[in-house]
């Protein structure tokens, strides 16, 4: 009969040394928190191997060409929120910028943020289609629709 103890603890020395350690649930194959926490495991995430392609050369700027300066720009709404975007550092800065936390209008100046812009009340399609027609255009169209409709029967 095999020693479960002995078998364990060899199997947990392999994988500590493969680095699978943390990715194993607590508790299955015997294993605890303690012995998880003995690997070398958070070491992998650190490792800038992890997430690259099979061929990709070294990281940086060398193939893409240096970096653009950036600036980041602090814009306040009415309410004090603040939202800081970035921009390229040649790019024309917008005047106004929409709020992270509220979707208001935020300027650069705190103490002066824009006015909330009043948004109408609710339309459906046929209050748009009463705004671009007149009653008696309505009407002509109507008695056009119902004449075709009439030939037709």
């Amino acid at each position: 009969m095999i020693d479960r103890s002995a078998a364990i603890a060899s199997i947990s020395d392999q994988y500590r040394r493969w680095g699978v350690l943390s990715s194993l649930r607590e508790g299955s194959l015997g294993f605890t928190r303690a012995d998880r926490d003995e690997g070398d495991w958070r070491n992998m995430a650190r490792s800038g191997i992890r997430g690259s392609k099979v061929g990709a050369g070294p990281g940086g700027e060398t193939e893409r060409g240096p970096g653009v300066g950036r600036v980041m720009v602090t814009f306040w709404c009415a309410l004090g929120h603040s939202t800081r975007p970035v921009f390229a550092a040649t790019a024309d800065i917008p005047v106004t910028w929409d709020c992270q936390d509220c979707d208001r209008l935020g300027g650069l100046d705190p103490d002066n943020p824009p006015a909330p812009v009043v948004a109408g009340p609710f339309k459906t399609h046929l209050a748009y289609v009463r705004d671009r027609r007149s009653a008696a255009e309505a009407e002509a169209i109507l008695d056009e629709a119902l004449t075709k409709l009439r030939a037709v029967a």
